[in-house]
């Protein structure tokens, strides 16, 4: 499973929600495969995991790159649910996911987490 990530905006606002498809060739939020979108406030944390960062069973973490590796771990400020291909729903506030680039998705997600911080104080 390969990892599509994108991200909405509209023309007045920046970056605002992380889309994230996976599942079936070519990843598209399409029949037989399941997305999730997280709106970027609810972002916690952003890492590039080594192998012995990622969990292999905790009840708070999925990884949506299976069966491969995550490369990107999102630290969500609550639990999402997410209905996956044929109905099953996950639950989880650590996503592993999978992205083409991962050092520079991890320091767009972090310059956006950064400045929203920035705007917070």
């Amino acid at each position: 499973m390969r990892g599509s990530p994108g991200t909405k905006s509209s023309a007045s606002r920046e970056f605002e929600t992380f889309y994230y498809a996976f599942g079936g060739r070519g990843a598209s939020p399409v029949a037989g495969t399941a997305a999730f979108a997280v709106p970027l406030h609810e972002l916690r944390a952003v890492t590039l995991p080594s192998w012995r960062d990622i969990p292999q069973r905790a009840p708070d973490y999925w990884n949506f790159a299976r069966p491969g590796e995550p490369n990107v771990v999102l630290e969500l400020a609550q639990t999402i649910t997410v209905t996956m291909i044929f109905g099953l729903r996950r639950s989880a506030s650590r996503l592993g996911v999978r992205v083409a680039e991962p050092e520079k998705f991890h320091d767009a997600i972090a310059n956006i987490l950064h400045r929203t911080a920035d705007s917070h104080t």
